[in-house]
């Protein structure tokens, strides 16, 4: 039953990108092989000189072997399709299978050049689009000309005091200026891109209580039985506080409370033996490895990472319906995760006089993810994005502290 288990398990759907991927490599090694030395001889001039001199071989022979047949015979006073076919059928037959070599081969090589012509024309489309590892000057005009004065003006703003729902408020429009940021930067329309935070949440009993409730569908992310073993296997979680797509939502109020079952990824401790040995690419990656991440192709990369990196972790079932997930959610095709980080050290005093520190320099308190409707967003160039919206991401994480602090006023 062990070995029909482990065959059946590659027949899952989580498997299809990575054999999607075996096959185009097969492809691409066939061409280089094979194809590739093909086309370049069928249409080099020594291809040519070589074409010419059986097509002129043929004619010879074929012109000898129809005179030979002709003299012989005082039939062929007319030279009409019946004749034709009569004469073909005298010929030598080394005479026809020359002739349908030199045919072969002159289609053969017509085809060929004109595969060569699209293979050209295609490979200057393919080093264009290589070739844009910065934006179009276009988005560098829109960064500073739009981006930089709108992310002054919400810096300028909170400044000050503000209430919950202005800090809210700031936090989408910062969400936004991203989404047109990375549009502009693929030459996209905005539709095709949005943007969330994710917030780590430490274990407690809102979250616990949250992961109970929505166990239904949560219990894929999750390496346990049930929800209460889940809550013990895990430092925290990260979900989404705040979206911005086709509308602008913010999820949490100072309760953090939601409605309905939202997305929970776990976080654990890789040093903790009790802990969960699964890892989730995103948020929870980027807060383990303090750096962006960035996924070209999502149904690609979590496949291998589900079937290869994190194989020994998952059963069938989790693998089945963490893939599900990702295959359902047609706006996220592409997915670059980036980290807000504290600027500086942040303290509160306190009533009794004394002064807590709430936020250390250089933490990261939230993640803003960018997805994308298209595969490889922002021009396969993320690292170059990311230096770009650094400024933004601060701007978010102070926001972010904000947020904090008023709760707790």
């Amino acid at each position: 039953m062990s070995m029909i288990s482990n065959l059946t398990k590659y027949f899952n759907k989580s498997y299809f990108p990575i054999y999607k991927s075996r096959f185009n490599d097969f492809k691409f090694f066939s061409q280089k092989v094979i194809f590739i030395p093909m086309l370049n001889f069928l249409t080099s001039p020594l291809s040519t000189v070589i074409m010419v001199l059986l097509q002129l071989s043929l004619g010879a022979v074929l012109g000898a072997d129809i005179s030979i047949k002709i003299s012989k015979s005082d039939v062929f006073n007319n030279l009409d399709m019946n004749t034709i076919a009569v004469i073909w059928d005298l010929l030598n037959p080394f005479t026809k299978r020359l002739f349908y070599f030199v045919v072969f081969v002159s289609l053969l090589k017509s085809i060929f050049e004109v595969v060569l012509k699209y293979l050209e024309k295609s490979h200057e489309e393919k080093i264009l689009i290589d070739s844009r590892s910065l934006p179009e000057k276009s988005a560098i005009n829109f960064y500073y000309a739009n981006t930089i004065p709108k992310l002054n003006v919400i810096s300028e703003e909170f400044r000050g005091n503000k209430s919950v729902e202005e800090i809210q408020e700031g936090i989408l429009d910062l969400l936004d200026l991203v989404k047109d940021f990375a549009a502009h930067w693929d030459s996209q329309s905005p539709e095709r891109f949005s943007c969330n935070l994710m917030y780590y949440f430490p274990i407690s009993n809102i979250i616990t209580k949250q992961i109970n409730e929505g166990w239904e569908v949560l219990n894929v992310f999750f390496n346990a039985p049930n929800s209460d073993s889940a809550a013990k296997q895990i430092l925290g979680v990260f979900a989404v506080i705040a979206s911005a797509n086709s509308s602008r939502n913010f999820y949490l109020d100072k309760s953090q409370s939601h409605e309905g079952t939202r997305l929970l990824l776990p976080v654990s401790d890789r040093d903790n033996k009790n802990h969960s040995r699964q890892y989730f690419p995103g948020a929870p990656e980027v807060f383990n490895l303090k750096n962006y991440q960035y996924l070209p192709d999502i149904l690609l990369n979590i496949s291998k990472w589900l079937n290869y990196d994190q194989d020994e972790y998952f059963t069938p079932t989790q693998k089945s319906g963490v893939y599900k997930y990702y295959l359902n959610d047609k706006s996220n095709r592409s997915l670059l995760s980036l980290p807000c980080v504290v600027p500086f050290n942040i303290t509160l005093d306190t009533q009794s006089g004394k002064t807590e520190s709430l936020f250390n320099e250089n933490q990261i308190v939230a993640v803003l993810n960018i997805y994308s409707m298209d595969k490889n967003m922002l021009s396969g160039a993320p690292d170059v994005f990311y230096q770009f919206c650094k400024p933004i991401l601060t701007e978010i994480a102070k926001l972010c502290c904000s947020y904090e602090i008023r709760k707790k006023i």
